[in-house]
């Protein structure tokens, strides 16, 4: 008797389940991915936390010198430079008065300043929320 081989080329019925189970999880992680990078983009509260640490790094040590035309002047004692807060087009910054800037803020629709027994209050309207905080800065000598 001659036996007989069988050709076992191609997918079997297990394989195939499988490979459709691992392709579902991947594209559930890839969708939930996007959709928290989605909500991340449209959440302000990490812009203002960039806003806060910005103004309160270490690394500047800034002390309030002025309001200038609605718009704070810091003073970096470590920079040796002084530094303005403004609000430009569309998004808040902070600029040197050499030249140059850090955006600190997109989205801004309108803000108001004030200094305050050494706080700043920052008000800030953007596209969806309104803010505001205090950020303590001890008065330039």
């Amino acid at each position: 008797m001659k036996k007989v081989l069988m050709n076992k080329s191609g997918f079997t019925v297990i394989e195939t389940i499988v490979s459709l189970f691992i392709f579902s999880i991947s594209l559930l992680l890839i969708t939930s991915y996007l959709y928290i990078q989605k909500k991340i983009k449209n959440d302000d509260f990490s812009d203002f936390f960039f806003y806060i640490q910005n103004i309160e790094n270490k690394n500047y040590d800034f002390t309030f010198c002025e309001m200038n035309n609605d718009s704070p002047v810091f003073y970096s004692e470590i920079n040796n430079k002084k530094y303005v807060l403004e609000k430009y087009k569309n998004m808040i910054r902070l600029r040197t008065l050499d030249g140059g800037h850090i955006p600190l803020m997109d989205n801004v629709e309108d803000v108001f300043w004030q200094y305050k027994n050494e706080f700043l209050i920052s008000e800030i309207q953007t596209n969806k929320n309104k803010k505001i905080f205090k950020t303590y800065l001890k008065k330039s000598e």
